[in-house]
């Protein structure tokens, strides 16, 4: 709001120079004065109005984002979402043992492509669990280590 009025300032202090300017010249009439004088009055209040009105405009259009925002907020929407995410995580988790002991799996070392494809399945679905804050840092570790151990 400052700037706004220093550069109102600015303007005024322009336009009273510039009709000293033209008062001193012979050339040109009171007239003329007169009308450019009424000319730069009009032009400064329709700027100032321009401005407050897009400030008007700039304070409802971020009023009406909060009320939408707050509307789509609602319990049943909010009740919806975490039904959305527990079906999510059911699917990323189903074929994933998430058995954190530390019982191995003992299998041969020599791992098939099926085997590894399942391997690397279960630990992308591990790290979305981890990334999605559905199981924390230690247990991720534990897991990826019980993995690794289970097809090596």
């Amino acid at each position: 709001m400052d700037i706004l009025f220093t550069y109102i300032d600015k303007v005024v202090k322009m336009i009273e120079k510039f009709i000293d300017e033209l008062s001193k010249s012979p050339l040109l009439s009171d007239e003329v004065i007169i009308s450019l004088m009424v000319l730069m009055i009009i032009i400064l209040v329709a700027f100032l109005i321009f401005f407050s009105k897009r400030k008007k405009r700039t304070k409802s259009l971020l009023a009406t984002s909060k009320i939408k925002t707050k509307a789509e907020d609602t319990p049943k929407q909010k009740k919806d979402d975490n039904k959305k995410f527990t079906l999510q995580f059911k699917k990323s988790v189903a074929d994933l043992d998430l058995d954190l002991s530390d019982q191995t799996n003992n299998e041969s070392t020599q791992l098939s492509a099926s085997q590894k494809r399942e391997l690397t399945l279960n630990l992308k679905a591990l790290k979305e669990l981890l990334d999605g804050e559905y199981i924390n840092q230690h247990q991720f570790d534990l897991k990826e280590k019980e993995l690794k151990a289970a097809y090596d």
